[in-house]
């Protein structure tokens, strides 16, 4: 099969690439201080490997940049977390700003994405 990529959208070239690579690896990556951002990363590789580097592409939203890129462009930092089977808990779906009242604040990253 043959597939001229020139002429796709940038969101058919996205879905074309992102259903290329599968299983695809989630990376979460935290950013940002006072909340910190955590969001997922499906379109993350390694890059290098001397020096040890990993990639994750950010791409736009309709109404602007996201967090993530936001908050490592004005702290430059961030973390990426990989996860692994220890980690799967049922989870239930959080809207941004509402968060759980049984959880603690410290513990509201690790337990869903409310920005990205």
């Amino acid at each position: 099969m043959f597939i001229d990529a020139a002429g796709l959208s940038p969101a058919d070239t996205y879905r074309l690439l992102v259903g290329s690579v599968v299983p695809r690896p989630i990376a979460w990556v935290t950013s940002g201080r006072e909340p910190v951002n955590l969001a997922p990363f499906s379109s993350f590789t390694w890059v290098s490997q001397h020096p040890a580097m990993l990639g994750f592409t950010v791409n736009r939203r309709a109404h602007g940049r996201k967090d993530t890129i936001r908050n490592i462009e004005e702290y430059g930092e961030y973390v990426v977390n990989i996860a692994d089977e220890s980690m799967l808990v049922p989870s239930t779906p959080v809207r941004r700003g509402c968060h759980p009242t049984s959880a603690k604040p410290s513990t509201w990253a690790s337990r869903s994405s409310t920005r990205g």
